[in-house]
C-alpha cells in the first residue's frame, strides 16, 4: 500500500497513519525520509470549497481566475504566506519529525512489525552540496541513529550515477525530484531491504557499466532447479520496463549447475542512459534490473 501524500512532510505521514493506516497492523512500515522533510513545504487544498494555500497557521484563499490572469494578484498572493522551503527554515521542524517518528516506531516495534526508513539522496555531486542541504542530510542520520531505526541509506546509488556522468535531477535546477534513470536505480537498491529476497535472487554486481560492456549476474534458485536452462530477456530500452511479448530477444542464455545456480554476463545496452532487461527462468521471473549506461 503506498499512503503517500504530496507535499506531506514526517509529521503529517505519521498523523495520516494512526488516523487511517494503524489498523491495517502492517507486517512492514517503510517511510521515505527527504532532504526536506525537515521543515514544512505549503499546500495548495480546497477549504470550504475555496483553493488555499495551506501552512500551519497559515491559510491564504486564492481566486484562480485573478491568479491565472493577474501577475500582480499572483505577487500578492504569495506576499502572504511564508515559504519554508528556504535555508534558513530547513530544520524548521526537526524535533517534531523525531517525535514523530519516535511515536511511529514506538508502535509498530511494539506490536512486532518491522519499520525502515529510506533515507533519500541530496541529487547532486557533494561538491555541490549547499549548507543548508549537507545539514539537513546530518541531522536526519542523526535522528535515525537516535533512534535506533533501520535505514536504507540511498545517497550511494546516486553518487555512483553523479560519478558516472549521467544526470540524476528531472530538471537541472530541481533538487527534489530524481529522473527516471535515478529512481530506477534508488529502487533497486531499496529493494531487498524493503522486499526481502525473491525465491529467485538476482544479484548485480554493479549499476553502473561502461558502453559496450555489461553487467554479471548470478542466480540461486536452490538445488530443485538443477540443470534448468534461463534465459535473459531484453524487453527493450527506456525508462519504464515493458511486459514480455512473444518475441522479446534473448541477449544471454545458460543452465543452472547442480546446485541451481548460474551465471552470465548481460550485455550493456550500446545507447541511451538506461535499459531494462526482464530475467525469466523456465515460469519464474526476477524484477526487473536497470543498467545504466555511462556516457
Amino acid at each position: 500500500l503506498n499512503a503517500g501524500v504530496e507535499s506531506w512532510n514526517p509529521v503529517q505521514e505519521v498523523a495520516g497513519y494512526f488516523r487511517s493506516q494503524q489498523a491495517l497492523a502492517a507486517d512492514h512500515v517503510v517511510l521515505s525520509l527527504h532532504n526536506n522533510d525537515l521543515t514544512e513545504s505549503t499546500v495548495m487544498c480546497l477549504r470550504d470549497s475555496v483553493p488555499t494555500l495551506c501552512n500551519p497557521g497559515s491559510f491564504v484563499a486564492v481566486d484562480p481566475d485573478w491568479y491565472r490572469c493577474s501577475v500582480l494578484y499572483q505577487l500578492w498572493v504569495h506576499s502572504r504566506h511564508t515559504d519554508r522551503l528556504r535555508p534558513e527554515h530547513w530544520l524548521f521542524r526537526a524535533d517534531e519529525v523525531e517525535r514523530a517518528l519516535a511515536r511511529l516506531r514506538d508502535e509498530v516495534h511494539g506490536r512486532g512489525a518491522k519499520l525502515t526508513i529510506l533515507h533519500l539522496p541530496i541529487f547532486a555531486a557533494e561538491r555541490d552540496w549547499q549548507p543548508h542541504e549537507r545539514a539537513a542530510r546530518e541531522r536526519g542520520r542523526a535522528i535515525v541513529d537516535r533512534l535506533g531505526l533501520d535505514c536504507v541509506d540511498l545517497q550511494p546509488a546516486c553518487d555512483e550515477l553523479v560519478a558516472a556522468g549521467v544526470p540524476v535531477r528531472v530538471l537541472p535546477t530541481d533538487p527534489y525530484h530524481p529522473n527516471d534513470a535515478c529512481s530506477a536505480v534508488l529502487a533497486a537498491a531499496a529493494a531487498t531491504a524493503v522486499l526481502g529476497p525473491d525465491r529467485m535472487r538476482v544479484v548485480v554486481d554493479r549499476h553502473v557499466v561502461a558502453a559496450g560492456q555489461g553487467q554479471q549476474w548470478t542466480f540461486d534458485l536452490g538445488k530443485a532447479a538443477a540443470g534448468a536452462p534461463f534465459a535473459v530477456l531484453a524487453l527493450g530500452d527506456g525508462a519504464v520496463p515493458l511486459v514480455a511479448t512473444a518475441d522479446a530477444r534473448a541477449v544471454a542464455t545458460g543452465t543452472l549447475d547442480a546446485n541451481g545456480c548460474g551465471r552470465v554476463l548481460v550485455p550493456a545496452a550500446t545507447t541511451g542512459a538506461l535499459a531494462w532487461h526482464g530475467l525469466t527462468v523456465q515460469l519464474q521471473r526476477g524484477r526487473p534490473v536497470p543498467m545504466v549506461v555511462a556516457r
